[in-house]
This record gives structure tokens, sequence and C-alpha cells, in this order.
């Protein structure tokens, strides 16, 4: 009996990580450590502000998470 509970508590938080629910909740915070983060105009990750690549477009400031998504942005 004490097996099925393990086995079915196992089953559940396999499903629970694998579902992308805790994936999901972790990459919506808000802050890190120490400052803010800021949404990728490109991806939609979020970065460090200070580590962010930012750049102003038509009156608009953009960031970006690295310059691949940078380099792609342009192209589009």
């Amino acid at each position: 009996m004490i097996f099925l509970a393990v086995y079915l508590a196992y089953k559940a938080i396999k499903s629970f990580y694998l579902s992308g629910k805790y994936y999901r909740s972790i990459q919506k915070e808000k802050t890190v450590e120490g400052g803010q983060t800021v949404k990728c105009d490109q991806c939609g990750a979020y970065v460090a502000e200070e580590l962010s690549i930012t750049v102003k477009k038509r009156g608009k400031r953009l960031s970006f998470c690295g310059t691949e998504c940078k380099d792609a942005f342009d192209k589009e």
C-alpha cells in the first residue's frame, strides 16, 4: 500500500515538472537578485537589465537578451 502511494506521488511530481508549469512559473519572475529584468523583444526571455542589449528605434526602446536576438530582429 505504501509503495502505491509513493508511486502515485512520484508520477504526480514528474508530470508537474514535465508539463512545463514549473519552468514557466520560474520564467515569469520579473526581478533578479540586485535588480530588474527586461523581456527580450525577439524571443520573450527575461534577462537582467544590466546585461540586456538596448536600442532605440523610432522613439521606442527595445531590449534584447543577446546579439543573436538583436540581429534576428534587425533582419525582419
